[in-house]
């Protein structure tokens, strides 16, 4: 199984030229052996066959494109998962915001407006005696009498 990693990894700088002759038999060896490592270089060599149709003849993969690749899938995922919950600590914050608001507003409600008089003067108004406009009787005048 070691073999296999190391294998796929140097599959690339083979195919470029990369390697020496003793590397490239053993590997050459091990494919012959390994039926898992022969199916990863015929995929891999289908797939460089796809691109060079896709994208031209010239297109050339870097060796670290199944990395990058695979970076990317990872740094998009992290994005998706920040992002979807992005809305609901938007809302939160002005959840919280409004409550702090009405809360203060509240507390406020019961208080008191200050006047020009000083703190702790007490005043007792007594009331007029007869008042100064005439009490109105509302009733209707047939339930006035009775």
């Amino acid at each position: 199984m070691m073999w296999c990693s190391r294998y796929r990894k140097l599959l690339d700088r083979m195919r470029d030229g990369e390697i020496s002759a003793r590397l490239e038999k053993s590997m050459v060896r091990h494919e012959d052996k390994c039926g898992s490592c022969a199916e990863f270089k015929q995929a891999d060599e289908g797939l460089d066959f796809l691109a060079g149709i896709a994208f031209g003849q010239d297109f050339e993969t870097r060796p670290q494109f199944a990395e990058s690749v695979a970076m990317a899938t990872q740094v998009d995922r992290q994005r998706e998962k920040i992002s979807f919950w992005i809305p609901a600590f938007v809302g939160a914050g002005v959840a919280a915001v409004a409550v702090v608001v009405m809360l203060q507003l509240l507390s406020q409600a019961g208080i008191t407006p200050i006047s020009n008089s000083p703190i702790g003067e007490a005043r007792r108004f007594e009331p007029a005696g007869t008042p100064s406009f005439p009490v109105l009787d509302l009733r209707p005048p047939s339930s006035r009498n009775r």
